[in-house]
């Protein structure tokens, strides 16, 4: 579903298997304002996620899309596959590596 008229965000929700986590996801086709993808590979970019620090919802910061790839130029197989490119921003504590 797409967000209500003149809006390309919503508030989102990822789950895992033991946690759920609300995110603000912004939707590529939605109406209005084009939205650009920052990756290289992407035919059809779907969503992006910004993940804010200040969200006490989330256990990451950083910025993540999804969408259809080209596979170019490392994965010239994977033509039409689903992408789900990550820009994360963490600290060098251990357990920020879990």
């Amino acid at each position: 579903p797409f967000p209500p008229p003149g809006r390309q965000y919503a508030i989102g929700m990822q789950q895992s298997n033991n946690l759920s986590m609300f995110v603000h996801t912004t939707h590529f086709r939605a109406p209005g304002d084009p939205c650009y993808t920052l990756s290289k590979s992407c035919v059809l970019p779907v969503y992006r996620v910004m993940l804010w620090r200040n969200n006490p919802f989330h256990v990451y910061t950083g910025h993540v899309e999804a969408g259809i790839s080209n596979g170019q130029p490392c994965q010239k197989d994977k033509l039409h596959g689903a992408e789900h490119p990550m820009w994360l921003i963490n600290g060098h504590p251990k357990l920020a590596a879990y």
